[in-house]
């Protein structure tokens, strides 16, 4: 119900907001930030339509952790078994997306010649960084953990939840910290530092830019109706990073982090949840 709700909500947000910025195009002051708009709005919308077809679940026990998609769990095809990982992805892609509209925010109050007469190369550097910052989390995070495969042990746990045949080459992407010879993985520890840093910088990023955005409105003198405009729209991307950092990154980060640093959270017994990064 909570996945469906989110997705009709973000359908229909989005839906609007596509509908304002392509009927009054020259009514709102937003200028080359219309276009990131359209792309966070489209990309929200794809998010919460694949998180309802994916079907989040997280399963804890006192080794480690095993997520996967319920929709895709025994799939077969090429969407099935890369299922995991577009999952992450998507996971971390608003804060990615946001981080961007941090820095364009940021420049168009310091440096507004860049994101007006410069504006497809301020892009073109977006959508670089975008592909380096993609081809890294798969190849040193997502994949490594899909190629790790799932134990014995993990296997069983899930075996005692799911209500339907399994096999062993199901869609589960399984970190477990301590193998069944009770030693630290260290290849899972590496995962989640890396997975860590690639979502952490994100973070650090906003943070740093909402910074120098306060400092920027409160030095720089501006028109009136200008610097409204620039508080509107800070105010809005402040309420789209504060969403899915408090209700996406805080728990998904406590569900990994907790096990690997060694507190237990098989009392939880399995759950569904969505830490959908999408609002």
């Amino acid at each position: 119900i909570f996945l469906y709700s989110t997705a009709s909500v973000s359908f229909c947000a989005n839906s609007l907001l596509l509908l304002l910025l392509l009927l009054h195009r020259s009514g709102l002051s937003l200028g080359n930030y219309r276009i990131l708009l359209i792309v966070f709005a489209l990309s929200d919308v794809f998010i919460s339509i694949y998180h309802v077809w994916y079907i989040p679940m997280f399963c804890f026990t006192k080794y480690g952790l095993i997520y996967y998609g319920y929709g895709c769990l025994l799939g077969r095809g090429t969407l099935s078994k890369n299922c995991n990982t577009i999952f992450t992805l998507s996971f971390y892609l608003p804060f990615f997306l946001i981080g961007i509209h941090f820095i364009y925010r940021y420049l168009s109050l310091t440096r507004p010649s860049v994101v007006k007469e410069n504006f497809f190369r301020f892009l073109s550097l977006c959508t670089g960084y975008a592909i380096s910052y993609n081809l890294f989390f798969i190849f040193f995070t997502a994949h490594p953990v899909y190629y790790m495969g799932i134990s014995k042990r993990f296997y069983g746990y899930l075996a005692e939840y799911e209500q339907r045949p399994l096999r062993p080459d199901m869609n589960v992407a399984a970190l477990e910290y301590i193998d069944e010879d009770s030693v630290i993985n260290s290849t899972a520890i590496w995962i989640v530092l890396g997975a860590g840093i690639v979502g952490g910088h994100l973070i650090v990023v906003s943070l740093v830019c909402i910074y120098k955005i306060v400092g920027a409105l409160n030095e720089r003198v501006l028109d009136i109706a200008i610097k409204r405009v620039h508080i509107q729209l800070f105010r809005a991307l402040l309420l789209q990073f504060a969403m899915p950092f408090i209700f996406s990154f805080l728990p998904y980060s406590v569900v990994v982090l907790l096990p690997a640093v060694g507190v237990s959270l098989d009392h939880v017994d399995f759950a569904r949840l969505s830490f959908s990064g999408s609002i």
